[in-house]
């Protein structure tokens, strides 16, 4: 293997480690959660919807300052399954959005913008990903 072979092997890793400290350290307009709301998840039965669809309400799981759960399939807003809406990155994260105001990598931190299309946090950290 060449060495720009490898170095760009080494690049990778570092790519997606700069996202998660990019959006872990992304704040929310809407205030941030403190460390004990940031360590508790909402419990299923409190927060998976009655609709028999198994997932959980959008506004359970889209809170600024909570994790993204890792295996975010979806949620139920109004009634209605919300299928996630993802970004694909370089190297391969996902960034997932949400009603126009919300994003995160799942597993780690949501974040929360009066919108995303205006939004630099988000930008940065969508050309992060994308590069």
């Amino acid at each position: 293997m060449s060495d720009r072979g490898r170095r760009r092997r080494a690049l990778v890793p570092s790519a997606g480690a700069l996202l998660v400290v990019l959006l872990a350290g992304c704040g929310s307009d809407g205030g941030s959660a403190g460390p004990a709301e940031q360590a508790t998840d909402p419990s299923p039965s409190s927060s998976t919807s009655p609709s028999g669809s198994g997932l959980p309400e959008c506004d359970a799981v889209w809170v600024a300052g909570q994790d993204l759960p890792r295996g975010y399939a979806g949620c139920v807003q109004d009634g209605r399954v919300e299928e996630p809406e993802r970004r694909r990155c370089e190297f391969g994260q996902t960034i997932v959005e949400h009603a126009g105001r919300f994003y995160a990598v799942p597993g780690n931190v949501v974040n929360e913008t009066e919108s995303l299309a205006s939004s630099p946090e988000y930008r940065r950290a969508l050309r992060s990903c994308q590069g």
